[in-house]
């Protein structure tokens, strides 16, 4: 059952998650990367090894302790696939296999050693939406194909819930949002289902799932023409399969999916 308290609250414990956040915006960003430090009762910056290639809108994940980067524009908004792991217990970069096809606007989500990324904008801005899905197997770092989209989509939500991956709106092509949601049976990965759709048309939200129930919170309709951000929040209910509208965000707002994760049971955005 989706809870009726739902609001914004601060987490003051969770401060040292802030750390990962910055990390992950301040790599997708590019050039010189850095990063909290905690002191006893202070947080104080340092500097570490420069990211090896400029980018931003470069989704990131940490793996096995290490911040990895996927992709990304360059700074001619030129579609990058190399990826590029972080290690900070030697303060160095190392690289990984490149991403099959350059895509952005893809939030990747673990389930175990693979990791799914559905859909994106394809090739340098501004590409077209996509229904191609990739695999990437962390143990082997390897790519593989995985069952396509049943259409285009780009800048949706993403998250894994009782073993089922969901995809929820995002983009058709530059400008037309959509509401449809998408179902792929991570036991029996082979064809994507529809489910009930989301409310209202979002692309570039956050989502996130806690116990079951997933969570999707504000982002924007339309993409390149007057976008317009929002500040409604929706629950999907993976059990129930039904929707409800949960506390609004304190402001409109977009783009902010790569700085949205799950900690003690809160979502922290």
């Amino acid at each position: 059952m989706i809870p009726n308290n739902v609001t914004a609250a601060p987490r003051p414990h969770a401060r040292f998650l802030f750390v990962t956040l910055l990390v992950f915006l301040l790599t997708i960003l590019g050039g010189s990367l850095r990063i909290f430090a905690q002191g006893s009762s202070t947080f104080a910056w340092r500097e570490v090894s420069p990211n090896p290639g400029r980018r931003f809108e470069g989704p990131a994940l940490v793996i096995n302790n290490r911040l990895v980067v996927f992709g990304g524009f360059d700074e001619a908004l030129n579609a990058q696939t190399r990826v590029d792991a972080y290690d900070p217990a030697t303060d160095s970069w190392s690289s990984l296999s490149d991403m099959p096809v350059a895509v952005t606007h893809v939030l990747p989500v673990r389930d175990g050693n693979t990791i799914w990324f559905v859909g994106g904008f394809v090739g340098n801005d501004p590409g077209p939406a996509t229904n191609i899905v990739w695999r990437y197997d962390v143990a082997t770092d390897s790519w593989s194909a995985g069952p396509a989209l049943p259409a285009p989509r780009a800048g949706g939500t993403a998250a894994v819930a009782n073993g089922e991956l969901h995809y929820i709106g995002g983009f058709a092509d530059r400008d037309d949002t959509r509401t449809e949601h998408f179902v792929l049976d991570l036991g029996n990965p082979v064809t994507w289902t529809t489910e009930p759709a989301m409310p209202q048309p979002r692309g570039h939200s956050a989502g996130a799932a806690v116990n079951g129930i997933i969570y999707v919170f504000g982002g924007q309709i339309r993409h390149d023409t007057t976008p317009i951000d929002q500040s409604e929040a929706f629950a999907y209910d993976t059990v129930s399969d039904s929707w409800q509208q949960v506390a609004n965000l304190p402001s409109d707002r977009s783009h902010f999916e790569p700085g949205t994760f799950v900690y003690d049971g809160r979502i922290i955005i």
